[in-house]
């Protein structure tokens, strides 16, 4: 697969899945039991949520608060794009993702 990006971009994937990963690794050495994250529903959606926020907070600050300090001396704006989608968007399309697969899982 072909991964597309600029600016920060390349970021999104890091910024969406490490937080899964580090939410199960935190939640079963406090909890002592492997398969607590995989049995429920609450640690897989606090992880998303996590990488969502995350990936919607660097997305604004790259696209919209560095832009006006470029815009001001006459350079182009620099855009901060994976696969041609604004950084701050890939949150709310990972939480539609992710959304998706949770429900769907739960009526199989």
């Amino acid at each position: 697969m072909l991964v597309i990006w600029r600016g920060w971009g390349w970021i999104v994937p890091v910024f969406l899945f490490v937080p899964l990963v580090i939410v199960e690794i935190v939640i079963e050495r406090i909890a002592g039991d492997e398969n607590l994250y995989q049995a429920q529903m609450w640690p897989k959606i606090l992880g998303a949520g996590i990488g969502a926020v995350l990936v919607a907070l660097l997305g604004y600050y790259f696209n919209w608060v560095r832009r006006p300090q470029l815009v001001r001396e006459s350079k182009p704006a620099p855009s901060h794009h994976f696969f041609f989608v604004p950084m701050e968007y890939w949150s709310v399309i990972w939480l539609a993702f992710f959304g998706y697969l949770l429900l769907s899982g739960e009526r199989s």
